[in-house]
C-alpha cells in the first residue's frame, strides 16, 4: 500500500459555490483508517483524489473529494475523531460524520451524499456509507 494521500499529493482547487448540511453517522475504526489514508490517482483516468486534513485540537477532520482531471473539489466530509494523549488521532476509536459540504454547481445535497457513499464504498472499501 502506498503512503497516505495529503493535500500536496495531487493538484486540486477549492469549491467555488458551496453549501453545507448536517449529516450524522458512525465510522468504524477500520473505515476511519481507510478514509484518513485516502486515494492518490495513478493516472488522470482514475477520476478521484481523496485526502484528509490533519485533525485539529478538537478532533475535527475534513475529508476532501476532488476530481483528478480538473482538480475541482466536489465534496467535503467533516468528521469528528477521538484524540489520544499525544493529540494524534486514536485509530482504535470509531469516528462520527458531522457535516457534508458540496459544490452546488455540480450536484444537490442528495446527490452529494450518494456520491460520498459510492466513492467510500467503491474506492475505499468502506462500509459506513451504507448506514448513513
Amino acid at each position: 500500500m502506498e503512503g497516505a494521500a495529503s493535500s500536496s499529493s495531487w493538484r486540486h482547487k477549492p469549491m467555488e459555490k458551496s453549501a453545507s448540511a448536517p449529516w450524522q453517522g458512525d465510522i468504524s475504526s477500520s473505515d476511519l483508517a481507510k478514509l484518513l489514508h485516502g486515494v492518490i490517482p495513478k493516472t488522470m483516468e482514475d477520476k478521484w483524489f481523496i485526502y484528509a486534513d490533519a485533525a485539529d485540537a478538537q478532533g475535527k477532520v475534513a475529508i476532501h473529494f476532488c476530481r483528478s482531471w480538473t482538480g475541482a473539489e466536489i465534496v467535503l466530509l467533516n468528521i469528528s475523531v477521538s484524540l489520544n494523549a499525544a493529540g494524534s488521532v486514536d485509530m482504535n476509536t470509531p469516528a462520527r460524520v458531522s457535516e457534508i459540504t458540496w459544490e452546488t454547481d455540480a450536484q444537490t445535497e442528495a446527490e452529494a451524499k450518494l456520491l460520498v457513499g459510492d466513492l467510500c464504498n467503491g474506492l475505499l472499501s468502506c462500509d459506513f456509507a451504507n448506514h448513513l
